[in-house]
């Protein structure tokens, strides 16, 4: 049975062992960090899940995170393997860059794509002509976002002034072009999807 490589190189850059090992690890891999990188964060997590618990345990519970997060601090230590790989993933970074090429998703499978800069954005130019998709120079989500809280606003005897708050969003964001190369096809074609289903390119 043909199996698709989890890695496909179409550049000319080579890659040792070592960090093709890496590469076919994937980009969900999680990598341990140092607890000085998420402590404060952490903190604020544990605090917050101490206060949903009964009043007479929190404290109880609250005097044993510190002493854990203490140790944390104290010793300050990344996993030796995680923190080897780290060093591997930092030397394909800057191959990548010195190289002028990027990795990309796959499309419908778990396999990379390395790809040269210049051919992803060809590649991306080409998807937005053919689909008649314009670019626009200002992004005017703030804009849309201000006649819709004006309109909501203008709405009081349909809309409840209790309930309209919950109808626009406070930080609305354009959603973000995810580009995906076709493996699968001969011509390594590329698609270029939304992670937001909301939106379509017709």
């Amino acid at each position: 049975m043909h199996t698709q490589p989890r890695v496909i190189n179409l550049t000319n850059i080579k890659f040792t062992c070592e960090l093709m090992e890496i590469l076919n690890l994937g980009p969900q891999y999680a990598l341990e960090q140092k607890p000085s990188m998420y402590i404060n964060e952490l903190i604020i997590e544990t605090d917050n899940a101490i206060k949903k618990l009964e009043p007479k345990w929190q404290n109880m519970y609250r005097h044993q995170a510190a002493i854990h997060i203490k140790q944390m601090k104290d010793n300050n230590k990344q996993n030796a393997l995680h923190k080897w790989q780290q060093n591997l993933i930092n030397t394909i970074k800057k191959k990548l860059h010195n190289e002028n090429t990027t990795i990309a998703k796959a499309d419908k499978r778990k396999a990379i794509v390395i790809i040269q800069k210049t051919c992803l954005q060809e590649k991306i130019t080409n998807f937005l002509q053919a689909n008649n998709i314009p670019c626009i120079t200002k992004d005017p989500t703030d804009k849309y976002n201000k006649q819709i809280h004006k309109i909501v606003q203008q709405c009081k005897l349909i809309i409840n002034k209790h309930t309209n708050r919950h109808l626009t969003n406070l930080q609305p964001k354009a959603p973000q072009l995810n580009v995906v190369i076709k493996t699968h096809k001969e011509n390594m074609d590329n698609q270029t999807s939304s992670k937001q289903h909301m939106c379509s390119f017709s």
